[in-house]
């Protein structure tokens, strides 16, 4: 009775125990058992309050705080899931907003790269187009320089030789076929006004002279078969004077060259004939010299 009165639950249901184990049927015994009972079934608040809370001390101070609950538990969970929820939406939005963002600002950043690049290549390629001209310039220049070099040397060896023709045709020593054979060796477009002057006086002189001369020489060779004989002095006579003869040394150029072979320089010469002395009786044979190769090529 004791035990119950002071609380002391424990004791009192030991001391209960052992009296029942002496005497079962003691009604006092089985009272105290009753009570015991149902005071062990109502607790007083400052129990359950000490039940619900965590005592402990901190330096001089006693700090009491409620055990944790399900409640608790379920709330912290809940926190924890808020985080992590959180964070996924954080992500999403990264990723449907600052993603797009920095993609962008990548796309553009390889855009101007590669407009830089493309003004570099345009540059690069203007640097070269400049070079190549520049280069052409020199190139043409240089050639420019050689030839108008060439010609210049060309001119005073024109000279040179007009003067030494001139010299010989002076000193009555030179024949006209000598003294042709040596004006033909000078380019007369090379000379000057007054060069050009003095050869045409020259060739006036001796050309006709050698002319005669020549043919006899070409159109015997021609007779007695010997064709490349033949073709050197009526190659001059056509180079003096082309319509000598009114086409006779034409025509006996092209029969020359058709009996050494050369089909080719033969239609050239005969065509010539036929064109510039159509009717005349050398036509007529440049007319049967040209049926003659036609039939040979076929």
């Amino acid at each position: 009775m004791i035990y119950l009165h002071t609380g002391q639950y424990s004791q009192a249901r030991q001391t209960i125990k052992t009296a029942r184990k002496l005497d079962t049927t003691n009604e006092i015994t089985l009272l105290y058992m009753h009570e015991l009972t149902k005071k062990g079934k109502k607790k007083t608040k400052e129990e359950k309050k000490k039940e619900e809370a965590v005592e402990y001390s901190l330096g001089n101070e006693t700090i009491i705080q409620p055990k944790h609950s399900r409640f608790r538990q379920v709330t912290a969970q809940l926190a924890v899931a808020n985080i992590f929820i959180g964070a996924a939406i954080g992500a999403a939005i990264i990723w449907f907003l600052v993603a797009p963002a920095v993609n962008q600002s990548r796309s553009e950043r390889m855009n101007d790269q590669m407009r830089e690049y493309a003004d570099e290549i345009k540059s690069l390629e203007a640097q070269v187009s400049a070079q190549t001209r520049t280069l052409d310039n020199y190139r043409a220049s240089g050639e420019d320089a050689q030839a108008n070099a060439e010609l210049a040397q060309k001119t005073a060896e024109g000279y040179e030789k007009l003067l030494s023709v001139e010299g010989q045709f002076l000193s009555n020593d030179y024949d006209d076929a000598a003294l042709a054979d040596a004006l033909l060796g000078i380019s007369r477009d090379t000379l000057k006004q007054t060069g050009q002057v003095k050869y045409d006086e020259i060739a006036a002189a001796v050309y006709p002279g050698a002319c005669e001369v020549k043919l006899a020489e070409g159109t015997q060779a021609l007779n007695s078969g010997d064709y490349a004989g033949a073709i050197d002095p009526l190659s001059k006579v056509v180079l003096m004077n082309e319509g000598y003869n009114d086409g006779q040394a034409l025509l006996n150029l092209a029969q020359a060259y058709k009996g050494s072979g050369d089909n080719e320089n033969a239609t050239v010469y005969f065509q010539k004939v036929i064109e510039k002395y159509a009717g005349s009786e050398y036509a007529a044979e440049a007319q049967s010299g040209l049926a003659e190769i036609t039939n040979e090529n076929n």
